[in-house]
């Protein structure tokens, strides 16, 4: 995991509060390859973007917050909401895939 930053000041507490929720996301880390942080300040805003390789697609998932923790935090949901709905939905299919590969025998 990378962390990378523009205009904003690196410090310990930061990269504890990136590293801490990653490591909330265990099923994240197992199908994911190439994980990068960047946090930026643009405008008066915080913008947090992470980019990763999951399923063999790039993903690139962005929050913007007045605050670097609460965009992190924002990035930090956005990826365990989506992250979830795309498992299921490669569950789903295998499940169909397995099915309709048992009527055909």
């Amino acid at each position: 995991m990378i962390v990378a930053y523009h205009n904003v000041d690196r410090s310990e507490s930061l990269n504890s509060f990136v590293e801490d929720k990653m490591n909330h996301l265990a099923a994240f880390k197992e199908r994911v390859t190439n994980v990068k942080w960047m946090i930026t300040k643009e405008r008066g805003a915080y913008k947090s973007v992470i980019q990763f390789q999951a399923y063999g697609k790039f993903f690139n998932i962005e929050g913007k917050a007045g605050n670097v923790y609460a965009s992190v935090l924002k990035v930090h949901r956005k990826v365990k909401n989506s992250f979830s709905k795309r498992i299921k939905f490669k569950q789903r299919l295998h499940t169909r895939k397995t099915l309709s590969y048992l009527e055909e025998s």
